[in-house]
């Protein structure tokens, strides 16, 4: 079933949907439960690690890949949680990835999924993405969303998606397009 209950306030659109698989962007099971055996390619130009900084940084043609998915973007930069956080923030000892950010023309496709973006972050503790810039727009077939801001809050099965001044939100959902 695919049910669509569609809120409008203050010229925000929010979207619940029983069956988010239409708009599960972004392969961030990479890092988390889903793909924990699967392992995650990652070419690129050139890779910096800041140990300091706690955060791995991929630059120029990234390309990282999973059995189920891929992801490109001008640059991906992995950050991670030092011991004190995760003792702070009770976080699982085996969770290591605290945010994955891809900047640049980021662009994301598993299956009929496609997402496309400027700029996307992924926090792991609270399973949240965001995707902003010029146009964000989450694809699967002929089904698509866009606005100035697209926020996915995995853990509950929700989305968000703001609109701007110069950028409504704009979505297409054909009831006979397919969504595996």
């Amino acid at each position: 079933m695919n049910d669509l209950i569609f809120f409008k306030k203050k010229g925000l659109i929010f979207i619940s949907m029983s069956l988010i698989g239409i708009l599960s962007a972004l392969a961030v099971y990479a890092v988390e439960e889903g793909l924990k055996d699967q392992a995650i390619r990652i070419n690129a130009d050139t890779m910096i690690s800041r140990q300091e900084e706690n955060q791995v940084e991929f630059s120029g043609n990234v390309v990282a890949t999973t059995e189920e998915s891929v992801i490109h973007a001008d640059q991906i930069i992995i950050h991670l949680y030092t011991e004190n956080e995760k003792d702070k923030l009770k976080v699982e000892k085996k969770q290591n990835v605290r945010e994955i950010t891809a900047i640049g023309h980021v662009k994301y496709m598993s299956g009929q999924r496609k997402a496309f973006s400027d700029r996307a972050v992924y926090t792991t503790k609270d399973k949240k993405l965001v995707l902003t810039g010029t146009n964000p727009k989450v694809m699967t077939g002929e089904n698509f969303i866009s606005g100035k801001k697209i926020i996915f809050f995995q853990a509950e099965g929700r989305i968000f998606v703001e609109s701007g001044k110069e950028k409504r939100v704009e979505a297409l959902f054909n009831t006979t397009d397919k969504t595996d």
